[in-house]
């Protein structure tokens, strides 16, 4: 099929046509080497220029009622953090506090693993319960397995999630938080005798057990232990 630029470019009445020719906007590029005969030459676009948005061409945006609104000011009691200012977000101070909270137990329930973590009960489909005051944002629970508490972020205006996730890793293995050091055995595997250390005479009475540890008082007292208070401990 053919076409005629005449009848393409003729104006219609009452109309006016503008052209703008944009320098250098398409470049001509040659064939790759190698390329089988008839091969054509395809055009590519460089930028050239910057598109702005003019105040007049700006347009509205209309949310639905169950759509957020992401430039909506959640707590009008807060001031507004500008870019020169260190004052950190509600999210970041309920993420702090979250994060800094000692797990120290975990247990099965009805809906599977329930963590405690300071006095706050993590378990899933719950909502956590506020750390701060005032406190807007809120948490969901979604999931916990052995390593990690899963939260999700809760619209305020909605109840919806919103996509935000925070992670808890948290670990309950058994620790040694203090290493003594112990009594090493001798040649006869017998383990001599160290300070504070009493070994009675299992095959006498208990009244004479007794009276031989009072007797009994050690040569030597380790980081400056009074008497009285070996005495108190024995």
């Amino acid at each position: 099929m053919k076409l005629r630029f005449d009848s393409l470019l003729r104006p219609m009445p009452g109309a006016v046509l503008i052209f703008t020719l944009t320098v250098g906007a398409f470049a001509q590029e040659a064939p790759p080497p190698g390329a089988p005969p008839g091969t054509i030459a395809t055009k590519a676009f460089t930028r050239n220029r910057v598109i702005s948005i003019l105040p007049d061409t700006k347009r509205a945006l209309v949310l639905k009622s169950d759509e957020r609104n992401p430039f909506a000011r959640r707590n009008p009691d807060v001031d507004l953090i500008t870019e020169d200012s260190e004052q950190e977000t509600e999210a970041d101070l309920i993420r702090d506090k979250l994060t800094s909270l000692p797990i120290t137990g975990r247990t099965y329930g009805p809906k599977g693993l329930r963590i405690l973590a300071g006095e706050i009960v993590f378990e899933r489909g719950k909502t956590v319960d506020p750390v701060i005051e005032n406190q807007t944002e809120n948490l969901r629970v979604e999931n916990i397995d052995d390593t990690t508490i899963e939260l999700a972020w809760i619209d305020l205006e909605t109840g919806k999630l919103t996509g935000k996730q925070l992670k808890l890793f948290y670990d309950l293995s058994p620790k040694v938080r203090f290493l003594l050091k112990g009594q090493e055995a001798g040649d006869d595997l017998v383990a001599d005798r160290k300070y504070g250390v009493f070994h009675p005479d299992h095959s006498l009475p208990i009244a004479e057990r007794q009276d031989q540890a009072e007797e009994q008082e050690p040569a030597e007292l380790p980081n400056g232990i009074s008497q009285k208070a070996f005495q108190e401990g024995q």
